[in-house]
């Protein structure tokens, strides 16, 4: 899912287009131009996510594709927040916004391999999410994508940038913490270890969510 910050790509590109002159101070492009140019951007996306996403699934890079997504996306927003002095390097950098989605479709597949045996919390986490990305989309433009502030968005590029970066280390934080509880994977939550210092009925609980199995096998 696209980040909640990013405002509507067609839109900010057809913007963008409409403000280059030429050296006579003239619109370089024309309307049927500001038209369909942005429309490459929306077919770099598909072609991105049909290659990262079968390069995911072939290798089995789940959690990479995801990171190296979101820091690809923090380099090309960072260098559109500093507003390069050429019209080329900026529009490059724009459209290339469009091939940094790729990512999200790698992340949703992670997700649910984590959480294979856990369907209710994968569910959970994904209705979450996308009730955050639509609140995002319907609030975050108001203020950090306006009319007024196209098409360099002071506020909106380095606030997206910054959740960009802030995105990268969640998922190599979420990486650490699914490696030192890998047991996830194979046994749901039911599977981690009860500490010590676990009241007694916490751990009678546990341990008999872990032979609740083994129980009903011997009763059939």
């Amino acid at each position: 899912m696209r980040c909640a910050p990013c405002c509507d790509l067609l839109t900010s590109t057809a913007v963008y287009l409409e403000t280059i002159k030429d050296s006579a101070g003239n619109r370089k492009y024309s309307t049927y131009d500001v038209n369909i140019l942005p429309l490459g951007g929306y077919a770099l996306q598909i072609a991105t996510s049909i290659a990262f996403n079968w390069l995911s699934d072939w290798k089995h890079w789940r959690w990479q594709i995801s990171v190296f997504s979101a820091l690809a996306s923090a380099i090309v927003l960072a260098v559109l927040s500093s507003w390069p002095s050429s019209s080329k390097t900026t529009l490059v950098f724009y459209f290339l916004t469009y091939a940094t989605n790729a990512g999200n479709p790698s992340l949703m597949a992670w997700f649910a391999e984590l959480l294979r045996k856990e369907p209710e919390a994968r569910s959970i986490i994904v209705a979450m999410t996308v009730t955050l990305v639509y609140v995002g989309h319907a609030t975050i433009p108001l203020g950090a994508w306006r009319v007024a502030d196209a098409p360099q968005y002071p506020i909106g590029f380095p606030m997206a940038t910054v959740m960009s970066a802030v995105t990268v280390f969640t998922l190599l934080g979420l990486l650490w913490w699914t490696r030192k509880h890998s047991e996830i994977a194979e046994r749901g939550y039911s599977g981690l270890t009860v500490p010590e210092e676990a009241p007694n009925d916490v751990k009678r609980d546990v341990e008999g969510e872990k032979g609740a199995p083994e129980d009903r096998s011997e009763l059939s």
